[in-house]
């Protein structure tokens, strides 16, 4: 039996941020997988988590946060065809809020919305571990 590309033994975890400018909150659509998502990324291993979100938001939405707060996590699968047998994505999630509205590197995402949190939590084609984190954490912000 031939095995997996990738077998992963431990949860893939993320930093994601919820920022929110002007009462909505940016979700950028990850070709990859095909679905909305946070911004944010994987951590590297001799990173915080704060450090790890302060430079996904630098590197994605060319921002450097002032402010953030730990609101929760969700738990999502893996994505890609190389990817078997693979435990899930881990999101930690932050929430910063903004007051600049922020320019988005196109080679992170070429498509970017604006929703609120109603909007977010009816949307269909996001990533499961957002679902997930408004399960767990219906009231935290």
């Amino acid at each position: 039996m031939k095995e997996p590309k990738y077998l992963l033994s431990r949860p893939n975890v993320t930093a994601r941020a919820l920022v929110e400018y002007k009462k909505k909150f940016l979700l950028l659509y990850a070709p990859w997988c095909k679905k909305w998502t946070l911004p944010g990324g994987r951590v590297e291993c001799t990173d915080t988590l704060e450090q790890t979100i302060s430079r996904e938001l630098t590197e994605e939405i060319g921002i450097k946060p002032k402010k953030i707060k730990f609101v929760g996590f969700g738990q999502g699968a893996q994505y890609g065809e190389s990817i078997k047998c693979a435990p899930p994505k881990l999101h930690m999630i932050f929430y910063t809020p903004i007051n600049k509205k922020p320019v988005v590197n196109k080679k992170e995402s070429e498509k970017t919305k604006w929703v609120t949190l109603e909007e977010m939590k009816k949307l269909k084609d996001k990533e499961d571990g957002i679902d997930d984190f408004f399960r767990r954490f219906p009231n935290a912000l």
